[in-house]
């Protein structure tokens, strides 16, 4: 199982030991392991558009100015969306939240304050995102 390979390219011919064929045949292997797992993964995850959903909860911390709002969007698509633009309503109130990414199976989430006059219940919608 040893073959004669050049040496240094001077014509002089050694044989490669066990050892060397070992070290061959696993790190082929592992390559071929490695490059059949991302191929995998990047088949069986979900696929299509991203699908936010977002939610809005009221917060009992005290703010400045009125009340504190956390805003949650959770991407349960199959890829990532950039510039996220969510519009939170309270009432005739409206405020935009700006988030840079998010990425595919991920939560974000940010804060908005409102003033201490809007009543009523807080609605919010994506309004606009773009696929990176």
């Amino acid at each position: 199982m040893t073959t004669g390979r050049p040496s240094g390219g001077l014509g002089v011919w050694r044989e490669r030991t066990p050892f060397e064929w070992a070290v061959l045949v696993v790190s082929l292997a592992a390559t071929l392991a490695v490059m059949t797992g991302l191929v995998v993964s990047g088949l069986a995850g979900p696929g299509g558009p991203a699908d936010l959903r977002v939610t809005v909860a009221g917060d009992d911390r005290p703010a400045a100015g009125g009340r504190l709002l956390t805003v949650v969007v959770e991407n349960l698509g199959g890829t990532s969306a950039e510039n996220v633009i969510v519009e939170v309503a309270v009432g005739e109130v409206s405020r935009e939240v700006d988030l840079n990414l998010v990425a595919k199976g991920d939560t974000e989430s940010a804060t908005v304050v409102v003033p201490a006059g809007a009543t009523g219940q807080a609605h919010a919608q994506v309004t606009s995102h773009s696929n990176p």
